[in-house]
């Protein structure tokens, strides 16, 4: 059944939403609610959600395979990963000497975001010889504690915000 309404003004328009809402059908709640697995869901506000960026996982499996005994031999196993300043150098690099840090597609090293089970993580108090702040991965989670990383090898800034420009490194701890 519809119903035609000639309203004028901002009475008009009012009236109008209330006729609307007056008019929907009573929906009655007799089904019982279904019930869900749990879901997450990583997504951004930009459409076309099916165009997906690349992500590599990295597991403890993998850490043990390869002999990864402390954070800053992680930046190893990332294949887009490129220009961290992961060793210790106190000739070339004195300030950020015994960090370590990701440098996704050598973009910088303050252009990879580091989320630790996906919160944001801050900045090192010490910069790199170029004056750019990055986050110090070597003070963030000991190796027993790490699950897994998973990294966005694309630019995520659309997503995340400026610190995402290269990628995501999300660090996952173990949860038992």
């Amino acid at each position: 059944m519809h119903r035609r309404l000639a309203l004028k003004g901002s009475a008009a328009s009012a009236g109008l939403i209330a006729a609307c809402l007056l008019a929907q059908p009573a929906r009655a709640q007799t089904s019982q609610p279904a019930s869900l697995d749990e879901v997450v869901v990583t997504g951004s506000r930009i459409a076309g959600g099916d165009r997906l960026a690349p992500v590599d996982v990295i597991d403890r499996q993998t850490f043990a395979a390869a002999g990864v005994s402390d954070a800053s031999q992680l930046v190893r196993l990332l294949t887009a990963n490129s220009g961290s300043e992961a060793q210790v150098d106190q000739l070339n690099q004195p300030q950020s000497s015994g960090t370590a840090q990701f440098n996704l597609r050598n973009l910088g090293l303050g252009s990879t975001l580091v989320l630790i089970d996906g919160q944001r993580w801050t900045n090192s108090a010490v910069v790199a010889t170029d004056g750019s702040a990055f986050v110090d991965i070597n003070s963030l989670v000991p190796m027993i504690a790490l699950e897994r990383i998973e990294a966005v090898k694309d630019g995520a800034s659309a997503v995340y915000g400026s610190d995402a420009v290269a990628g995501v490194v999300n660090f996952i701890t173990r949860k038992a």
